[in-house]
């Protein structure tokens, strides 16, 4: 059994639907409520891979994609640029692997160095140990918790928001 991790393709964005499409239908760690098509997936990484400045990686477990990390946009004000989210997702058969750890393996230590981001921001909703145990793993440390900021499955979540500082001096992307 074999983890490969490595960036994602337009092709993968039919298993990164397949996986994403469990949390929004059976889980509040996603605050979406309908699934997203493959096709809108496949815009989103062109817009904010192919177009823009941000990072989508593919998870392979003996090769089939089942996990994804991808970063995007913080906020839309201009003086926000540097800051981004991160966000992990899993198929829910494949947890528990060391998916989650290698992609994160990756993002940190090869392809965000090379970047000019200055701080990523992970939104996790609560309860949520495992996803809080990764990204502290990863340095990143828990800065605020929102309140009943969403409502899914007619409950109230609570989103605790960590954020990890990158490493001065690393080089901007060329």
């Amino acid at each position: 059994m074999s983890i490969r991790v490595r960036p994602a393709t337009a092709a993968d964005m039919a298993a990164v639907a397949r996986i994403y499409d469990h949390y929004v239908l059976h889980t509040p760690t996603t605050f979406d409520t309908e699934p997203k098509t493959a096709e809108a997936w496949q815009e989103s990484w062109r817009r904010d891979v192919v177009e823009g400045p941000y990072l989508f990686l593919a998870g392979e477990y003996d090769g089939a994609v089942v996990a994804f990390a991808h970063t995007g946009q913080f906020h839309i004000r201009c003086a926000y640029r540097t800051s981004i989210t991160v966000s992990v997702y899993c198929a829910p058969d494949r947890t528990g692997l060391g998916l989650g750890p290698a992609l994160y393996e990756r993002l940190f230590g090869e392809d965000l160095p090379h970047t000019d981001f200055h701080k990523v921001y992970a939104g996790i909703t609560q309860p949520n140990e495992a996803s809080v145990k990764l990204h502290e793993r990863f340095g990143f440390v828990r800065e605020g918790l929102f309140t009943e900021v969403g409502r899914k499955f007619d409950q109230w979540h609570d989103v605790a928001w960590y954020a990890k500082t990158l490493p001065p001096g690393h080089s901007p992307r060329t």
